[in-house]
């Protein structure tokens, strides 16, 4: 591609530089600039990007992209947008050979449940032969090799990077977990989504969004960006998804509890080793059964079978391909039992997720049921108090401690947390997270359950501006391993 090619995409004059000089790449970060690259200046909440071009040509960078008005050296190319955001997904789509829109795509958001049921739809599809790709909290799977996740919805450069790279492992369809901030930032502007999946909507990011429904609308935009013959799948036992349904003017499936959805659950029952249930469904009815803990997930099950179904696939198959799921990284997740006790991780970090995984492990527990969990810090502070009063009533023993505080004092999130408490339960505060963990499994007795919450497949912690290595599940392996 040559800098004329992006003028025409972005229908911009060019305001300096040669207008046949190749590019090689195209990004955000101008730590990621090689020569050739064009360097799109992006306003974010640290950092500007229009204070690193000196950088960025230093590095390489043939073409700047800015918002405002900035002075270049020849022979450097130079365009001005009215918006960065927009021109960066844009341009990346043209570039990495997404826009022909090859992939099936799906764009799966929601509060909570966005990563379990990405990985249960991308085991059903690539279970019928369709090779599928995921973009989400835990990893990147993109098609042939596996990367780490940096965050939920990567950057719009790097998003388009994954997609094109997944089109060239041969891939016939990607499932994305989209958050409310790449909305919001445009990260996904750009694409056009076969398939949009509403999980549901409850208190967080509240310190991003206003407010409960500026948090709804921006979810809703979501859909205002699939394609004209797409499907929309939908919550249909939560509040926010019944608005929904109503709003849309597109094909809905919903799901559910209830009697109106589409794809029904009933005669639910979960246990120790799985959750079992039987579906009504368009594309047959019966029982499914899951290996993976918690009722939790019989709206995530539901959800990605909606999706499936409308790819084609057969009930029959859905239910030989639930059966064969493997366990979801961090997601109430057994990490070790010993002498009796047991101890599970879970990603809750909301007050709503919170309560559901305390509900699930206390309709197993013999004795005493322990919970170790914090809040971020530097996010929603509203939620702290919900969650102190949900671990106050619906755990015998709490040990309050960091997840990641961030720049945040870890003391004042505690407090924070036990304003919502209930005198009837005591809890007990250790900020060093590898101790709090160590001083509940060294209190638990037989019969017990530990609940680690909030981080669950995570491996770091960031204390005061500072990344640091941490995984919840290596201190419990190996504080257990000295006890057995």
């Amino acid at each position: 591609m040559k800098i004329r090619e992006v003028i025409q995409i972005l229908d911009k004059p060019l305001l300096s530089g040669d207008s046949e000089q190749r590019i090689s790449g195209v990004v955000s970060d101008s730590r990621s600039i090689l020569p050739g690259t064009v360097f799109v200046c992006i306003s974010g909440a640290r950092f500007d990007g229009h204070e690193f071009i000196e950088e960025a040509i230093q590095r390489g960078a043939v073409l700047i992209i800015a918002e405002r008005v900035v002075q270049v050296r020849e022979p450097i190319g130079l365009l001005q947008v009215e918006s960065s955001r927009d021109a960066l997904a844009t341009l990346a789509h043209h570039y990495h050979g997404t826009a022909g829109d090859r992939l099936h795509l799906t764009g799966i958001t929601g509060t909570n449940g966005k990563t379990s049921t990405a990985f249960l739809l991308q085991h059903l599809l690539q279970s019928a032969s369709i090779k599928t790709g995921l973009i989400g909290t835990v990893h990147y799977d993109l098609g042939d090799r596996v990367l780490p996740a940096q965050r939920t919805t990567p950057e719009a450069d790097e998003l388009h990077a994954y997609l094109g790279e997944m089109q060239r492992c041969d891939c016939d369809a990607a499932v994305m977990e989209v958050s409310s901030h790449a909305i919001n930032m445009k990260r996904v502007s750009a694409l056009l989504f076969d398939v949009v999946l509403f999980t549901n909507l409850s208190h967080d990011h509240l310190d991003y969004h206003a407010n409960m429904e500026d948090y709804f609308r921006v979810k809703c935009h979501l859909f205002s960006q699939a394609k004209k013959n797409c499907i929309a799948v939908v919550n249909g036992d939560d509040s926010y998804g019944q608005r929904l349904i109503k709003e849309l003017s597109v094909p809905v499936i919903s799901f559910g509890e209830t009697t109106a959805a589409k794809v029904r659950a009933e005669r639910i029952k979960t246990g120790a080793k799985g959750t079992c249930f039987y579906v009504y469904s368009p594309w047959g009815e019966g029982w499914i059964q899951l290996p993976l803990l918690g009722r939790f997930h019989v709206a995530n099950a539901l959800a990605a079978m909606s999706v499936a179904g409308a790819y084609g696939i057969s009930f029959e198959s859905i239910q030989t391909a639930f059966k064969r799921m493997s366990s979801i990284p961090g997601r109430l997740e057994l990490i070790r039992t010993f002498n009796k006790r047991r101890v599970f991780i879970d990603y809750a970090h909301t007050p709503d997720a919170l309560e559901s995984v305390l509900n699930t492990l206390r309709s197993w527990v013999r004795g005493k049921l322990w919970v170790v969990f914090g809040c971020g810090g530097n996010r929603d502070q509203k939620k702290r108090i919900s969650m102190g009063r949900i671990a106050s009533v619906h755990a015998d023993k709490v040990v309050l401690t960091s997840d990641n505080p961030r720049r945040e004092d870890p003391f004042l999130i505690c407090s924070d947390i036990l304003e919502g408490w209930l005198d009837s339960n005591h809890a007990h505060v250790e900020i060093n997270r590898k101790k709090a963990i160590e001083y509940a499994m060294r209190r638990m007795k037989r019969g017990d359950i530990l609940l680690v919450a909030g981080k669950g497949h995570e491996t770091y912690q960031e204390l005061n501006g500072t990344v640091y290595p941490f995984e919840d599940r290596l201190v419990i392996e190996a504080w257990s391993k000295q006890c057995s």
